[in-house]
């Protein structure tokens, strides 16, 4: 709060009204009832006023630093990185894709409905994954194109460790390309 405080009130003094104006009187920090450089010439009203203009000031940005804080550890405390490599694939999604396998239309293992080539919240995670993310589970996938927001919505029993199968569009979202690409892995509330 810098620059000072500038009041404009209109008080009244020995029977006579008169409009004061005070500018740049003192930085709200610095004034004080007891400060010599302005007790005489400004009003304890005035005072008063910068006081609690100063603590409402203080405490929004108290306010403020608390509030981000706490984002921050409420973020990283619902986010969980999983540690290690991963490696994305996808599942086949036939001829459109180039792939002699089309997974189009099978069911999902989680039972949330069929298989689609576009879906880019489709994910399926191996063996190891199962137990920490199970159907349903929330999962941010970034590789060096970008990220995607999906849920596990399938298994993939022939995936390796830290092996996680996309469907076409997502793994085109995430790695850029239809092949494999290294990604990172992050559980989400």
């Amino acid at each position: 709060m810098g620059g000072g405080l500038v009041f404009e009130k209109e008080v009244l003094n020995e029977n006579n009204r008169h409009n004061i104006y005070y500018s740049n009187v003192v930085d709200a920090a610095e004034i004080s009832c007891s400060d010599t450089r302005v007790s005489s010439e400004v009003p304890v009203f005035l005072l008063v006023y910068a006081q609690e203009k100063r603590k409402a000031y203080l405490n929004s940005l108290e306010d403020s630093r608390v509030r981000s804080k706490t984002e921050h550890i409420q973020e990283a405390s619902v986010t969980q990185e999983i540690e290690g490599s991963w490696k994305a694939t996808r599942y086949g999604g036939g001829e459109a894709w180039g792939d002699s396998i089309d997974y189009n239309g099978s069911n999902l293992g989680c039972g949330t409905g069929y298989y689609d080539s576009n879906n880019t919240t489709i994910i399926a995670v191996g063996p190891d994954h199962y137990p920490d993310m199970p159907c349903g589970t929330r999962i941010r996938v970034c590789g060096a194109a970008g990220c995607i927001d999906g849920i596990r919505q399938d298994a993939c029993p022939g995936c390796g460790i830290n092996h996680i199968d996309l469907s076409e569009m997502g793994l085109i979202t995430v790695c850029g390309s239809l092949g494999t690409c290294q990604v990172n892995v992050v559980k989400l509330p």
